[in-house]
């Protein structure tokens, strides 16, 4: 996304926020530079996380996106500029919600590069 890579795997199922964060991760290593979204369901409990790479840090913020994200499933989150996580209990499609997080990622991407 101009310029920005940006990799949204696939949903997963019955991992806990510290296994979510640890995919994050190594997915931190393999892509250098970019932004992660992984979205996790694990009972009734749906989380997002959100990597930003330190060179894209300013204009692009993760808690500032994650927040946009935790609205798709009636949560709430937030973090530091690099990494932001946030879940809610409204599980609904989350495929949909998955899909929708690359619009709200692309919009961030073109607003941070405007904002330049």
């Amino acid at each position: 996304v101009d310029g920005v890579k940006l990799m949204v795997p696939a949903i997963q199922r019955d991992l806990d926020k510290g296994a979510v964060r640890a995919l994050v991760d190594r997915n931190r290593k393999r892509l250098k530079s970019g932004v992660i979204i992984q979205w996790a369901e694990q009972d009734d409990r749906v989380h997002v996380t959100v990597s930003v790479s330190k060179d894209l840090i300013p204009p692009l913020h993760a808690g500032t996106i994650v927040k946009e994200l935790a609205g798709l499933v009636g949560g709430r989150g937030g973090g530091k500029a690099d990494l932001a996580e946030a879940g809610g209990r409204r599980a609904g499609d989350l495929e949909t919600a998955r899909q929708s997080s690359i619009a709200v990622a692309r919009e961030a991407i073109r607003s941070a590069r405007a904002a330049r």
